[in-house]
């Protein structure tokens, strides 16, 4: 039977109007980042199951090198990400053409990916899914109040950007997340399970729904 809440659809913003005065205050809408954060969080727990079915451990140790930036992301602890993680997706795919050629052991190598020689293909899919997911936060938070809740114009916060109101251990978490997907190094994932669980908690309910208010005109 489907659910009630399963037929609601959610909404990045909500609208209150006319702005209901609540003395000191006038509330004018309200953010609702689990719009694109549970999204985010599914297709980053996507990536990390993926990778946490690298089974290095079966391989030579000398065959390891060209596995251990996917294994990293799907390791338990914080592990530095040292290169785009694109130039790692390029480098395996070349040798995946000639695993004979460029592995000591070509068939441990490809028993331990999930997949086979279609892991790149299937992490290329969730990751460009993660990107969009980032792309679309990205541009969300970067809006200011008075464009997203146009009868904010006028008041204290009608200047201020959406990503204002955003969790600052929330921007860390995305902050590496967005260094992945456009191609930094150098970073720490701080554990994707954690980024996962982290934005999980802070989704659920109405935790991720911010009330935008101003002070009442005189």
């Amino acid at each position: 039977m489907i659910k009630l809440k399963d037929l609601l659809v959610e909404n990045p913003v909500s609208t209150v109007n006319p702005p209901r005065n609540l003395g000191k205050e006038t509330e004018y809408g309200h953010l609702n980042f689990g719009f694109h954060l549970k999204p985010v969080a599914k297709a980053v727990d996507d990536i990390y199951k993926l990778c946490r079915k690298i089974d290095i451990v079966s391989t030579d140790f000398d065959d390891r090198d060209l596995l251990k930036p996917f294994h990293h992301l799907g390791s338990w602890e914080d592990e530095k990400i040292k290169e785009p993680i694109l130039t790692s997706v390029k480098k395996l795919d070349k040798a995946l053409k000639s695993p004979e050629k460029n592995f000591a052991e070509p068939k441990r190598v490809i028993r331990a990916l999930p997949g086979g020689k279609s892991f790149l293909k299937q992490f290329m899919s969730k990751f460009k899914t993660l990107s969009s997911y980032i792309k679309n936060f990205d541009k969300f938070k970067d809006q200011k109040i008075s464009k997203v809740i146009p009868n904010t114009k006028g008041t204290e916060v009608a200047n201020k950007k959406v990503g204002d109101y955003v969790q600052f251990t929330t921007l860390d978490y995305l902050d590496d997340i967005t260094k992945l997907v456009t191609g930094q190094s150098g970073f720490e994932m701080n554990r994707m399970s954690d980024i996962v669980s982290d934005l999980a908690y802070k989704t659920k309910g109405n935790r991720a729904k911010v009330q935008i208010t101003a002070k009442t005109p005189k």
